[in-house]
Formats: C-alpha cells, structure tokens, sequence
C-alpha cells in the first residue's frame, strides 16, 4: 500500500478543508434564504379568474384553433364513417402497415370494415402508429386528457412516432378544473395517471428541420366526431 509523503497529506487536508468550508458556506446561503420572508410580486392578481382569456368561439372550435398552433394536426368529422373514411386515407397516404389499437370499440369497428392496416398486439417497435381515445380535451389550452385507466395506457400515445385520437364532441371542457372534474364522476378514484398532451414534442435543430425529442409522438391527429357518446357512436356502428 503507498505512504503518502508530507506534502500529499498535507494537500489532501487543505482539498477536504476547501470542500466543508465550501458545503458550510452553501448550507448558510440557504439558511439566510429561508430566514429572508418574500413578498408576493403580484399582490393584485384575482386568482379566481380563468389564467386564459375567455374565448367567444365554441369549444370545440377553440380547441382546434390551439391545438393546430400547437403543432397538432386537426380533422373534423359530421360522422364515424368520415373519421374511417379519412383514416384508411391518412394510412394509404403514409403507407403505414401496423396502426396499433387497443380500444374494443375501435377494433371490433375497423375490424368490420376490413381495415386490416389495424393490430392489437403489444409490441410496439414496428408500430407506425397508436390509435386511441382520449378521456377529455381542454379547449383554452388545447390540450388532450390521458389516464392509465384507458385501455391504450400510455403507451400508444408516447411510443408510436404518431398518434391518432378521435372524440366525439360531448368529450371537450372549456378548462383543466372541468376535466378533473369529469374524471371524478367517471371513477370512484383518479387514475394512477393522468397526463395532459398540448401538442407533439419536437426539437427544431440548426437546419430547422423538426426531430423527434425522447420517447413522444412527432405528430398528433386528432379526428374529433360531431357526434355524443363515444361508446354509443362505436357500439351502433
């Protein structure tokens, strides 16, 4: 085992010394800060008004606007036979061949259409895209609502490079406090999750081109059905 030398030692003692001194001294730092009471900088807000301005626009409307400046693309649908007309279109356009769905609704309705672009399996690496519903979207952000309690998870909407959402227009909400409240009337407890997606997330680099960031969907379509009842629409059909 080597011996430290006088000098070795003695630069190791002033290394530690320089290291507590500097822990002491970021430990009084935060002390002071915490000791130090300060004021609120805006004591006039009215916290009881709405953080967006009041749209004059139809939810649904309103929604769409934000969710396109978002960076999310927007079709809307009069019935559930435009939502698949437009879907096999957006598939056959994009050539995509593995279109990921674990909703039963959703899958036993393309199924009877012959929409055969449709898998309900579990591994996702060949997944071109996830097809799912949603729990509610909020208008004054244009956000989409997700929970663990859906069939899809989270998976569909954050592996697949797309994600395709459709909705019927009973499902919007003029504000998040709205939306949790609809979760509350839905389940006796929230979801382990809930999670509020306002657009895809991308990262635009030197040569301003879009990349993908992490594991999230590049592209969103939402197909928003003018119809009430999710379940009712599919289960008719």
């Amino acid at each position: 085992m080597p011996v430290l030398i006088y000098e070795d030692r003695h630069l190791f003692y002033n290394l530690v010394a320089m290291k507590n001194n500097a822990r002491q001294e970021i430990l009084l730092n935060i002390k002071d800060g915490l000791a130090k009471y300060t004021p609120m900088p805006f004591p006039n807000i009215d916290n009881s008004k709405p953080l967006f301005e009041t749209s004059r626009e139809s939810p649904d409307i309103d929604f769409a606007e934000k969710f396109v400046a978002n960076g999310g693309c927007f079709e809307y649908c009069e019935e559930e036979s435009h939502f698949f007309e437009r879907l096999k279109a957006l598939v056959a356009l994009n050539r995509w061949t593995n279109v990921h769905c674990w909703n039963p609704l959703l899958t036993r309705y393309l199924q009877k259409r012959d929409f055969r672009n449709c898998r309900i399996g579990h591994v996702l690496d060949r997944a071109h895209a996830g097809l799912t519903t949603c729990e509610s979207f909020i208008s004054d952000s244009g956000s989409i609502v997700m929970s663990s309690a859906l069939s899809a998870g989270r998976a569909l909407a954050v592996f697949p490079k797309v994600w395709l959402v459709v909705a019927t227009i009973d499902q919007v909400r003029k504000t998040k406090a709205e939306a949790m409240e609809l979760l509350a009337e839905k389940y006796k407890e929230y979801p382990s999750s809930i999670t509020l997606v306002t657009g895809p997330v991308q990262n635009r680099a030197i040569s301003l081109k879009n990349y993908r960031v992490g594991m999230s969907p590049s592209q969103i379509y939402f197909f928003l059905i003018d119809k009430i009842g999710f379940e009712q629409t599919f289960e008719e059909n």
